[in-house]
Protein backbone atom coordinates (compact mmCIF):
# COMPACT_ATOMS: atom_id res chain seq x y z
CA UNK A 1 0.00 0.00 0.00
CA UNK A 2 1.56 3.01 -0.96
CA UNK A 3 1.10 6.36 0.96
CA UNK A 4 -1.04 7.98 -1.66
CA UNK A 5 -3.45 4.80 -1.19
CA UNK A 6 -3.04 5.56 2.77
CA UNK A 7 -3.66 9.20 2.13
CA UNK A 8 -7.02 8.62 -0.26
CA UNK A 9 -8.00 5.99 2.38
CA UNK A 10 -7.84 8.65 5.00
CA UNK A 11 -9.98 10.88 2.84
CA UNK A 12 -12.40 8.34 2.74
CA UNK A 13 -12.68 7.25 5.62
CA UNK A 14 -13.15 11.66 6.96
CA UNK A 15 -15.86 12.16 4.52
CA UNK A 16 -17.62 8.72 5.65
CA UNK A 17 -17.36 9.76 9.10
CA UNK A 18 -18.73 13.40 8.11
CA UNK A 19 -21.86 11.35 6.37
CA UNK A 20 -22.00 9.55 9.89
CA UNK A 21 -21.77 12.64 11.76
CA UNK A 22 -24.58 14.79 10.23
CA UNK A 23 -27.35 11.28 10.15
CA UNK A 24 -26.58 11.17 13.27
CA UNK A 25 -27.27 15.04 14.35
CA UNK A 26 -30.48 14.73 12.09
CA UNK A 27 -31.69 12.24 14.75
CA UNK A 28 -30.84 14.14 17.41
CA UNK A 29 -32.83 16.82 16.03
CA UNK A 30 -35.69 14.25 15.29
CA UNK A 31 -35.30 13.04 18.68
CA UNK A 32 -35.71 16.69 20.58
CA UNK A 33 -38.93 16.98 18.67
CA UNK A 34 -40.05 13.72 19.87
CA UNK A 35 -38.88 14.13 23.15
CA UNK A 36 -37.57 17.71 23.88
CA UNK A 37 -36.93 16.98 27.29
CA UNK A 38 -34.99 14.39 27.29
CA UNK A 39 -32.80 16.00 24.51
CA UNK A 40 -32.18 19.32 26.80
CA UNK A 41 -31.47 17.79 29.73
CA UNK A 42 -28.95 15.28 28.56
CA UNK A 43 -26.94 17.39 25.74
CA UNK A 44 -24.27 16.09 23.27
CA UNK A 45 -20.93 17.28 21.46
CA UNK A 46 -20.17 15.31 18.36
CA UNK A 47 -16.63 16.06 17.63
CA UNK A 48 -16.45 16.74 14.22
CA UNK A 49 -12.31 17.22 14.92
CA UNK A 50 -10.66 14.34 13.03
CA UNK A 51 -7.96 14.44 15.53
CA UNK A 52 -9.97 12.11 17.27
CA UNK A 53 -8.90 9.21 15.28
CA UNK A 54 -6.65 6.12 16.12
CA UNK A 55 -2.95 7.21 16.45
CA UNK A 56 -4.02 10.58 18.29
CA UNK A 57 -3.76 11.51 22.69
CA UNK A 58 -5.02 9.22 24.60
CA UNK A 59 -7.10 12.08 25.90
CA UNK A 60 -8.30 12.48 22.63
CA UNK A 61 -9.40 8.88 22.08
CA UNK A 62 -11.52 8.93 25.61
CA UNK A 63 -13.43 11.77 25.21
CA UNK A 64 -14.04 9.84 21.56
CA UNK A 65 -14.82 6.77 23.39
CA UNK A 66 -17.27 8.74 25.86
CA UNK A 67 -18.92 10.59 23.18
CA UNK A 68 -19.27 7.40 21.08
CA UNK A 69 -20.95 6.55 24.00
CA UNK A 70 -23.58 8.94 24.49
CA UNK A 71 -24.57 9.14 20.84
CA UNK A 72 -25.20 5.09 21.09
CA UNK A 73 -27.15 5.56 24.35
CA UNK A 74 -29.39 8.21 22.32
CA UNK A 75 -29.85 6.20 19.41
CA UNK A 76 -30.80 2.36 20.82
CA UNK A 77 -33.31 1.89 23.18
CA UNK A 78 -32.95 3.11 27.09
CA UNK A 79 -31.18 0.18 28.93
CA UNK A 80 -30.17 -1.82 26.07
CA UNK A 81 -26.26 -1.01 27.29
CA UNK A 82 -24.82 -0.81 30.59
CA UNK A 83 -21.10 -0.70 31.31
CA UNK A 84 -21.09 2.12 34.07
CA UNK A 85 -17.58 0.80 35.24
CA UNK A 86 -16.30 1.95 31.91
CA UNK A 87 -18.27 5.27 31.73
CA UNK A 88 -16.79 6.71 35.23
CA UNK A 89 -13.62 5.56 34.88
CA UNK A 90 -13.63 7.07 31.02
CA UNK A 91 -15.31 9.77 33.16
CA UNK A 92 -12.62 10.18 35.64
CA UNK A 93 -9.76 9.71 32.94
CA UNK A 94 -11.09 13.04 31.37
CA UNK A 95 -11.36 14.95 34.03
CA UNK A 96 -8.08 14.21 34.77
CA UNK A 97 -6.53 15.30 31.61
CA UNK A 98 -8.58 17.93 32.01
CA UNK A 99 -7.71 18.72 35.91
CA UNK A 100 -11.08 18.71 36.90
CA UNK A 101 -11.86 17.07 40.16
CA UNK A 102 -15.27 15.48 39.65
CA UNK A 103 -17.15 14.68 43.06
CA UNK A 104 -19.33 11.81 43.87
CA UNK A 105 -22.54 13.44 42.41
CA UNK A 106 -20.83 14.38 38.75
CA UNK A 107 -19.84 10.66 38.89
CA UNK A 108 -23.36 9.76 39.24
CA UNK A 109 -24.74 11.67 36.71
CA UNK A 110 -21.71 10.79 34.02
CA UNK A 111 -22.05 7.35 34.28
CA UNK A 112 -25.79 7.50 33.04
CA UNK A 113 -27.20 5.10 35.79
CA UNK A 114 -29.13 5.65 38.31
CA UNK A 115 -27.31 6.98 41.35
CA UNK A 116 -26.89 4.18 43.71
CA UNK A 117 -25.67 2.00 40.97
CA UNK A 118 -23.05 4.45 40.18
CA UNK A 119 -21.96 4.61 44.04
CA UNK A 120 -22.00 0.37 43.78
CA UNK A 121 -19.63 0.86 40.92
CA UNK A 122 -17.78 3.55 42.30
CA UNK A 123 -17.35 0.87 44.91
CA UNK A 124 -16.45 -1.54 43.39
CA UNK A 125 -13.57 0.36 41.55
CA UNK A 126 -12.38 1.12 44.76
CA UNK A 127 -12.22 -1.98 45.78
CA UNK A 128 -10.59 -2.93 42.87
CA UNK A 129 -7.50 -0.33 43.15
CA UNK A 130 -8.48 1.95 40.30
CA UNK A 131 -10.10 4.66 41.86
CA UNK A 132 -10.34 6.26 44.88
CA UNK A 133 -12.54 8.95 47.13
CA UNK A 134 -11.48 11.98 49.25
CA UNK A 135 -12.61 15.15 50.89
CA UNK A 136 -12.83 18.11 49.21
CA UNK A 137 -10.27 19.80 50.37
CA UNK A 138 -12.09 23.65 49.35
CA UNK A 139 -15.53 21.57 50.21
CA UNK A 140 -15.72 19.86 53.72
CA UNK A 141 -19.51 18.87 52.34
CA UNK A 142 -18.33 17.50 49.07
CA UNK A 143 -16.41 14.23 48.41
CA UNK A 144 -14.24 13.40 45.36
CA UNK A 145 -13.55 10.50 43.20
CA UNK A 146 -10.21 10.06 40.77
CA UNK A 147 -8.10 7.69 39.75
CA UNK A 148 -5.34 5.68 41.35
CA UNK A 149 -1.84 5.78 39.90
CA UNK A 150 -2.98 1.77 39.12
CA UNK A 151 -6.09 3.07 37.60
CA UNK A 152 -4.51 5.56 35.79
CA UNK A 153 -2.00 2.95 34.75
CA UNK A 154 -4.80 0.95 33.41
CA UNK A 155 -6.24 3.63 31.07
CA UNK A 156 -2.77 4.59 29.64
CA UNK A 157 -2.24 1.07 28.75
CA UNK A 158 -5.51 0.58 28.14
CA UNK A 159 -5.46 3.60 25.13
CA UNK A 160 -1.72 2.40 24.09
CA UNK A 161 -2.74 -0.86 22.94
CA UNK A 162 -6.05 0.25 21.50
CA UNK A 163 -3.48 2.86 19.28
CA UNK A 164 -4.13 0.82 16.13
CA UNK A 165 -2.86 2.99 13.14
CA UNK A 166 -3.97 2.45 9.45
CA UNK A 167 -2.00 -0.58 8.83
CA UNK A 168 -2.00 -3.27 5.96
CA UNK A 169 -4.69 -5.58 7.07
CA UNK A 170 -1.88 -8.36 8.24
CA UNK A 171 -0.41 -5.78 11.09
CA UNK A 172 -3.29 -4.57 11.92
CA UNK A 173 -4.76 -7.45 13.13
CA UNK A 174 -1.60 -8.11 15.03
CA UNK A 175 -2.56 -7.16 18.56
CA UNK A 176 -5.60 -8.79 18.27
CA UNK A 177 -4.20 -12.06 17.56
CA UNK A 178 -1.72 -11.70 20.45
CA UNK A 179 -4.38 -11.23 23.20
CA UNK A 180 -6.27 -13.90 22.04
CA UNK A 181 -3.04 -15.89 22.32
CA UNK A 182 -2.86 -14.85 25.14
CA UNK A 183 -6.47 -15.58 26.60
CA UNK A 184 -6.17 -19.06 25.32
CA UNK A 185 -3.04 -19.48 27.35
CA UNK A 186 -5.11 -18.52 30.46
Amino acid sequence: MTSNDITDACGELRRQAQSLIQAAQELLAAAAKLDPCNAENTPLRVATDFSVLPGRSAELRAEALYMGRRIRDKMFPQGLFGEPAWDILLDLYLAQANDKPLGVTAVCLGSQVPATTALRYIALLEDAGLVMREPDSADNRRILVQLTVAGTQSMESFFEFTDVRLLPRKRASEPLANLRAANAAH
